[in-house]
This record gives C-alpha cells, structure tokens and sequence, in this order.
C-alpha cells in the first residue's frame, strides 16, 4: 500500500466485517469480507482497505476483490498472490502450475511483478516442511489507474482444464 508493507503485530490484525451465504443448495455461494485498515502503518495513507473472498460452487471459481480509500488522491494498491508453486504471468492473467493441476487467476488490474524467492521460508519451522525448503512465488497485481482516491482490484481464480 504506496509502498508500503503489512504490518506485524495483533493489534494490525484482520477484522472480519460481513459473512453471507446463499444459492439454491448449502452455500452455493459464499463470501467473506475482512477490513484490513489496521494492516498497514499510517504512513500507507489509508481510509479505509476491504478484502471480500467470494467463492461460487457451481461456476468453480473464488473472487478476490481488494478495495481501497486513500486520504489522497493517486494512492497505489497492489493485490499480492503467494504461492508455494511456480506462478507465471499469462499475458496479464497469472498461471500457478502444481503437481497436481493449475489454476488462472484472472486480473482486472496490471501484473507489475512476478517473482522467484528461493530462500523465503523460515526454516525453524522445520516440521512444517520435513523434506527440504520450499520455494515461494509471489506476484504482484497493481489497481488500474483511476481518477481520486479510490482503488480496486479483483482476481478471479479458477481451475485450469
């Protein structure tokens, strides 16, 4: 958030705002919304950051949609994806590729950077990882540019057939 990383500490915690279900089975649809205001140091220059995940059974896709309010005009969001598998940029969407399948994650915003991090984890939690370090892709998607001080973007993650 203009450059600015998440913090760390209990007090910058996530706090969930609104959780909803619906459809025509159980929770056909579901979707939670989280307000991650608290997240990032003032300097960030938020009002106000939301985050809905959105998942929809039926289409097999999830929706991640990040919103942002800046106290002043041109503020810079950027959507971050994490991933233990490789993660590529498919023309502005992004390809993440495992063992077992691969996913597209559908951009509305620009793919600014995808990047290799080889020695990322913290190996003290070696129980978590018996076999050897895994390595860590992480992309960046930043929000179209808009007029004022109000920024969005959304990932739609879906299967690769």
């Amino acid at each position: 958030m203009n450059g600015h990383e998440q913090a760390v500490g209990r007090e910058h915690a996530a706090r969930a705002l609104d959780r909803t279900a619906f459809g025509d089975g159980p929770a056909d649809r579901a979707s939670i919304a989280f307000d991650l205001t608290a997240s990032y140091p003032d300097e960030a220059g938020l009002d106000a950051l939301r985050r809905t995940v959105a998942l929809d059974r039926a289409a097999g896709t999830v929706t991640i949609t990040d919103e942002a309010a800046f106290r002043e005009d041109g503020g810079d969001l950027e959507s971050v994806v994490v991933s233990y598998h490789p993660i590529t940029d498919d023309g502005g969407d992004l390809l993440v590729t495992g063992e077992r399948g691969a996913l597209c994650i559908e951009t509305d915003g620009e793919v600014t950077a995808v990047e290799h991090l080889a020695d990322a984890v913290d190996m003290s939690y070696r129980d978590a990882f018996p076999d050897e370090r895994p390595d860590v892709w992480r992309a960046r998607v930043g929000a179209a540019e808009t007029d004022g001080s109000d920024r969005r973007v959304e990932l739609l993650v879906r299967p690769v057939e």
